[in-house]
């Protein structure tokens, strides 16, 4: 059973990767917007930044919820 330490620990690590995750998305968001006024070639651009930045926070995400399994 996990213990209260390890469970704030847990729950800290999930919240931090949350929290970077939103904020990548934000600047992504923000990034595409400032693209969207150029040609097609930088939206595109933009766009696999973007989902770039999704993908490796979704894995970062994956590996703190695997290690909080793990922990328990």
């Amino acid at each position: 059973m996990l213990d209260v330490e390890g469970a704030r620990i847990t729950y800290v690590g999930t919240q931090v990767a949350i929290l970077l995750f939103g904020i990548s998305l934000v600047q992504s968001w923000v990034f595409f917007q400032e693209c969207s006024r150029d040609p097609v070639h930088l939206r595109l651009t933009a766009l696999i930044i973007l989902y770039d930045w999704v993908i490796s926070h979704i894995v970062d995400l994956d590996r703190v919820l695997r290690l909080s399994v793990l922990h328990d």
